[in-house]
């Protein structure tokens, strides 16, 4: 079991137009979405110096039957682009299996627009993905 000691944690919900952000250690907050593009690894390194973070967890979902998602390979490859940058940092895969879907459904519960959602649903899907994983003990 991992304690928190004050760790910033980064979580990442990875997608292959835009990128959310979520930010914490005991109260995550939702961060930033950015557009997945050539800065896109500059931008998250800026931020992981910027806010002091230690720990990035970064989303990948199983599909049905467990098998491993169409971006499973992508994202190994962006976090050892993260890893590269970072050696010191620890990153971790944890399974974001249908964050996204409950990111919409609590988001449209919200009241929000539709224009809303859609600007605000990945990072609202990386907040889930650290509070997700700070509630079950950071265990892997």
């Amino acid at each position: 079991m991992c304690k928190l000691n004050n760790k910033i944690i980064l979580a990442i919900d990875y997608g292959t137009r835009r990128v959310g952000l979520a930010l914490g250690s005991v109260h995550p907050k939702e961060y930033a979405t950015l557009v997945n593009n050539d800065s896109l690894i500059d931008n998250i390194n800026r931020i992981i110096l910027n806010e002091g973070v230690s720990l990035v967890l970064v989303g990948d979902s199983k599909r049905s039957q467990g098998e491993q998602s169409t971006l499973h390979n992508d994202i190994i490859y962006f976090s050892k682009l993260i890893q590269k940058d970072f050696p010191g940092a620890q990153i971790e895969i944890v399974d974001e299996s249908f964050t996204s879907s409950q990111a919409r459904l609590d988001l449209e519960q919200s009241g929000l627009s539709k224009k809303e959602i859609d600007s605000r649903v990945d990072q609202y899907s990386a907040k889930l993905i650290l509070e997700q994983y700070l509630r079950e003990g950071f265990q892997k």
